[in-house]
């Protein structure tokens, strides 16, 4: 796209960049999960999630167990929650959802698992 540049600015991007790294396996895609923080193009900081998983997580009765990853997300939903960007991010999603539901706990949940899309900055460690 850009031939005669080596470097570009992404100043237009403000937000988290989610990056997998690693070897993928059966059930948790990556070992670990690469959290860049972006403003206006800027580095600001990174965050690296490791799942500990050995041969016994992977057994049949091990599978659903919650991943560090899947932990960091729901922290960092709960922080998103006590936000100003809250209220602002429910109205867009309702504006792009409208036929979820009328519920906000729907909503909520959509935000939930999408929290790395609409959150701009790491907010827990």
């Amino acid at each position: 796209m850009f031939p005669n540049q080596e470097l570009i600015k992404i100043d237009w991007f403000t937000g988290l960049l989610v990056i997998p790294d690693g070897q993928r396996n059966r059930y948790y895609d990556y070992e670990r999960y690469i959290l860049l923080e972006i403003n206006e193009g800027n580095f600001m900081r990174e965050k690296q999630i490791i799942l500990d998983i050995d041969e016994n997580f992977m057994k049949e009765s091990q599978w659903n167990k919650v991943t560090e990853y899947e932990l960091f997300k729901k922290r960092q939903y709960e922080a998103f929650k006590k936000t100003d960007e809250y209220n602002k991010v429910m109205i867009q999603i309702k504006a792009e959802h409208p036929k979820v539901s009328s519920h906000d706990l729907d909503y909520d949940k959509r935000l939930e698992l999408d929290i790395f899309k609409y959150s701009s900055k790491i907010l827990v460690e």
